[in-house]
C-alpha cells in the first residue's frame, strides 16, 4: 500500500520560505544552499528546492504559485493553532483565519510566500484522531 513519505515544496526565494517555515516551528538541515530536508519525529519528510533546481531535476513544466502543493500541519491543540496561526498572520502569511470546522477540527489555512497553502488543524475536545 502506498503511504506518504516525502513532501516535496520548490521555492523561488528559499531564505524566504525557511522563514516562513520556522514561524511554523519547522528547522531545515542545512544540505546545501538549494534545497534542505527535515524529517519529523512521525517520519514525514518535507524537502524545499529552490526553483532553480527543477530543470536539474527533470522537471520542464513552468512552476506555479498557488495550488502546487498542500501542506498539513496538525497542532496538539486549538489554542496552540490559533497561536500559531497569529504568529504567521502578523508577519503576511494568514489567508484563512481560524473557526470550528463541522469534521471536528480546529482549522485554519495559511500562504507561504510562494503562495502554496499550508493547513493548519488540531482536534476539537472530544473527537478521536483522524
Amino acid at each position: 500500500m502506498a503511504q506518504p513519505a516525502i513532501v516535496g515544496i520548490f521555492a523561488s526565494n528559499i531564505e524566504a520560505t525557511l522563514r516562513f517555515y520556522a514561524l511554523l516551528g519547522l528547522t531545515f538541515a542545512e544540505e546545501d544552499p538549494q534545497h534542505r530536508h527535515l524529517r519529523s519525529p512521525n517520519g514525514t519528510q518535507i524537502m524545499i528546492n529552490d526553483d532553480r533546481l527543477a530543470p536539474r531535476m527533470g522537471i520542464r513544466e513552468a512552476l506555479g504559485a498557488s495550488g502546487r502543493l498542500s501542506l498539513g500541519i496538525r497542532c496538539d491543540t486549538p489554542a496552540e493553532l490559533d497561536e500559531l496561526y497569529e504568529r504567521c498572520a502578523d508577519a503576511g502569511f494568514g489567508a484563512v483565519a481560524p473557526y470550528d470546522a463541522p469534521w471536528g477540527q480546529r482549522y485554519a489555512i495559511l500562504r507561504d510566500p510562494d503562495g502554496s497553502r499550508v493547513e493548519l488543524y488540531a482536534l476539537l475536545p472530544g473527537v478521536d484522531g483522524h
